[in-house]
């Protein structure tokens, strides 16, 4: 396991944040004014999720589905479950339709998860929440957490609508926010809210971390560019354990400066054979001795328990 570096008190000042057990405050907006929110600060009134039953935690299980050029993560403890990002309610790889929600309700089921306490969909592109109707219809989710823009089009008025069925205020997030839940810590890093972008998708994708015990993990979703830099910078040189690679393995000019600043000794890509990873990227993980999985070719599964970490494909 990775020696972790600390951050700087100047730093943890400028992120102002704050941890509370099971719920979150900081940077996050009800999203009452309309999706995309206000860009407030202001703290939300502070939440209690539902819980999975069992035994205090002790234990950390991160699946990252196979789910074709789409993103679908589930971490899991004795008693809580995040879902980020739930993939597409369509194959876009020619290989038949296939709604990825319904996978992801099966396993929920096998493992005997009743609720998820929050659902963060990191961006609005359709592979990132397009399954959402499907939980919500199949399981209890307590909480959505969304980014902090808008989109257009009939998959995101179905999200919309299936939210608004739901009876669930999203959360946006306006800043870098914590959640705490069974002992495990979740930070969502936000773009910039006044940055000008050609793709507004990407750019404003949400990168979430877990951290529990001496292991963590790093969702970088989708982003690219700029936005990789102010997340370098946000993590004031903190490490991870595992990395799931952004754009699904696609390579442009600042991805090695990312894997060199998150410095993993696990990444995951989300790819397809009919959409597959850039070999240059393969390449980079290679040469920096990064063992790496490709969930083309099957699920991968993290599991830390009693200081161990084991990851498999």
């Amino acid at each position: 396991m990775k020696i972790r570096k600390l951050l700087s008190l100047a730093a943890a000042l400028i992120l102002a944040l704050s941890a509370v057990s099971c719920s979150s405050d900081t940077g996050l907006t009800s999203d009452t004014n309309g999706p995309g929110g206000n860009g407030s600060d202001d703290p939300t009134v502070t939440q209690t999720p539902g819980t999975n039953g069992g035994d205090p935690s002790s234990y950390i299980h991160v699946k990252l589905f196979k789910v074709g050029k789409a993103n679908a993560t589930l971490i899991r403890t004795a008693n809580s479950a995040v879902l980020i990002d739930n993939g597409d309610n369509e194959d876009d790889d020619g290989n038949g339709k296939y709604d990825d929600g319904e996978k992801i309700l099966e396993y929920l089921a096998e493992k005997s998860v009743t609720k998820i306490d929050y659902l963060i969909v990191t961006q609005f592109n359709k592979n990132h929440y397009g399954s959402t109707p499907t939980i919500l219809e199949g399981v209890e989710v307590k909480n959505i957490i969304e980014p902090n823009t808008t989109k257009t089009g009939t998959a995101y008025d179905s999200y919309r609508t299936a939210v608004d069925a739901s009876g669930i205020t999203p959360q946006v997030v306006s800043g870098v926010t914590e959640i705490s839940c069974d002992g495990v810590k979740y930070t969502i890093y936000p773009a910039e809210k006044d940055a000008v972008v050609a793709d507004q998708d990407e750019y404003y994708s949400l990168a979430v971390s877990a951290e529990y015990d001496d292991f963590s993990i790093l969702l970088s979703s989708d982003i690219f560019g700029a936005r990789m830099e102010s997340l370098i910078a946000s993590l004031a040189g903190k490490t991870f354990d595992v990395l799931q690679i952004p754009m699904h393995g696609a390579y442009n000019d600042g991805i090695e400066s990312f894997i060199t600043a998150v410095d993993p000794d696990y990444a995951v890509i989300f790819a397809s054979y009919n959409n597959p990873e850039d070999s240059r990227v393969t390449r980079i993980l290679s040469d920096k001795g990064i063992t790496f999985y490709v969930t083309k070719d099957g699920s991968v599964e993290v599991k830390y328990e009693d200081g161990v970490l084991n990851v498999k494909q």
